[in-house]
């Protein structure tokens, strides 16, 4: 997910979110802000979705969107920035979850080379081979001399 991204949808989450809050001050938003908040929620879903963020299974990141919407339909918690708070809060998961992997993947790759290493300095095989090697190279030099 690149910064761009995230901008744009913390953005479009708070203009969502000032709407909500317009419409809540003026009485209109008891009715309006539960239609409002399912689009919103669709909207964000399917963006997610498409950035590959997952809502269901075992790792998923989607946790605190699923929290947000939950108190968005609530008609008093309603005017509160919860879209905001639970885009920000998911996006922060993937990039935890991001940093978790490639973490994972840099210590994965230092035991690979560190079980290459250790294949280098001698398995049961190599140390016969090279032992034979030598034989032949002081035999050698024993009928020169």
């Amino acid at each position: 997910m690149g910064s761009f991204t995230k901008k744009l949808m913390i953005g479009i989450a708070v203009i969502f979110d000032i709407i909500e809050i317009i419409l809540t001050i003026f009485v209109v938003g008891l009715v309006v802000n539960r239609i409002l908040t399912v689009i919103e929620y669709v909207i964000f879903g399917t963006w997610f979705w498409f950035l590959g963020v997952k809502f269901l299974g075992k790792v998923r990141n989607g946790d605190y969107l699923w929290f947000t919407l939950i108190t968005e339909l609530v008609p008093a918690w309603g005017a509160l920035p919860g879209l905001t708070f639970g885009v920000v809060m998911t996006i922060k998961g993937v990039e935890k979850d991001k940093k978790q992997k490639k973490q994972e993947a840099q210590d994965s790759s230092k035991t690979r080379t560190k079980k290459k290493s250790g294949a280098k300095k001698g398995t049961p095989k190599q140390t016969t081979q090279q032992s034979k090697r030598n034989n032949k190279v002081v035999r050698t030099r024993k009928t020169r001399g």
